[in-house]
């Protein structure tokens, strides 16, 4: 698929320039955001919100992996035991894990200030 451009760039270049086209970071988000249980999406957010309406949705993927990472370390037992392997399929070995979850760290560090830590929600104001 990034054949043509290995062909004339760097491998380093090449990563960078599929990393900021984003559907690398996308599968990649989608495969972090379904290793949680569809349950507990339904629980927090509703019932529409299963893991097919939060995988779909490219424009809210990180906020689903910011809050995945928070419910991820409150509660580690909700996360499956079998890690589904669907969405980077296209893309494997092509972008190295270590580059693709530091990525996701960075978009999870710009939004972790509208979760609390201990509810795994947003907090709720007093003023409304």
């Amino acid at each position: 698929m990034f054949e043509p451009l290995l062909a004339r760039l760097p491998r380093d270049i090449v990563i960078e320039i599929v990393l900021f086209e984003g559907r690398v970071t996308d599968a990649y988000l989608q495969e972090y955001v379904s290793q949680v249980y569809s349950r507990v999406y339904k629980k927090y957010f509703g019932y529409r919100h299963g893991l097919d309406y939060v995988t779909k949705n490219a424009c809210s993927l990180p906020f689903y992996a910011a809050w995945s990472a928070l419910i991820r370390s409150t509660y580690p037992k909700l996360v499956k035991t079998r890690t589904p392997r669907g969405f980077m399929r296209p893309y494997a070995g092509f972008v190295p894990t270590k580059r693709l979850e530091n990525e996701r760290k960075k978009l999870a560090r710009k939004l972790d200030r509208f979760f609390d830590p201990k509810t795994g929600i947003y907090p709720v104001s007093k003023h409304f």
